[in-house]
């Protein structure tokens, strides 16, 4: 996000780094608006993975509650009390700074689809330390807002929703406008059905040691 003003860089073994953190309004309002420039690179690579291979190109993108943790925490935290505490005491800042966010995510997310991916899948590393009640408030009108964009833009292809422990509010994310809930390892794929109703698609994110080792035969 160099281009929107974000001065960050990528440390091993630390993820991002931001040294410009969000801390209010103001620093949100510096956020630009715009991602074709920084980031037109990626769709010339979905085009020539098109052209090339004859397998199906999944689209990605970050959702807006991940990338405003970077930006208010400046790195990987494990609790995000920064965030926390920034979405209840400054409201108002959290609301521009999601509202921006989502913006730019789903012009993103298009700019996939419009070079040829074959499903669009937005991710959420972070959620999962929210309660109920916040994620409702103060997270799924975002995610929300992405999905009907896209549709409305056009994107006619599979929407995926991940979230890390998304079983937990298996039906709030399903409400979003998603057609695929990827639900994490630990979560069960019958206990995630009950919760969504058969609504949906389910995509079940097998435990990684059983991809290596494998499971009971």
């Amino acid at each position: 996000m160099s281009r929107q003003g974000v001065d960050f860089k990528l440390v091993k073994n630390v993820e991002p780094v931001v040294k410009n953190r969000i801390v209010s309004v103001n620093d949100v309002k510096q956020i630009g608006e715009s991602v074709s420039g920084e980031l037109g690179f990626v769709a010339e690579a979905i085009e020539t993975l098109k052209e090339n291979v004859n397998v199906p190109v999944i689209g990605f993108a970050g959702r807006p509650f991940t990338t405003a943790c970077y930006l208010i925490e400046g790195r990987r935290s494990e609790r995000l009390e920064g965030t926390r505490r920034f979405m209840r005491e400054k409201p108002k800042a959290w609301d521009v700074l999601m509202d921006k966010l989502s913006t730019l995510i789903s012009d993103y997310m298009m700019m996939q689809a419009s070079a040829g991916t074959d499903a669009l899948q937005l991710f959420d590393s972070w959620s999962w330390v929210l309660d109920r009640e916040s994620y409702r408030e103060y997270v799924m009108p975002y995610t929300r807002k992405i999905f009907e964009s896209l549709k409305r833009r056009g994107a006619r292809l599979p929407l995926i929703h991940f979230s890390l422990d998304s079983g937990v509010m298996a039906g709030e994310i399903s409400s979003t406008g998603c057609d695929v809930l990827s639900i994490g390892s630990t979560n069960g794929i019958n206990s995630a059905w009950s919760k969504i109703g058969f609504k949906k698609a389910i995509q079940d994110n097998l435990d990684p040691t059983m991809l290596e080792k494998g499971g009971r035969r």
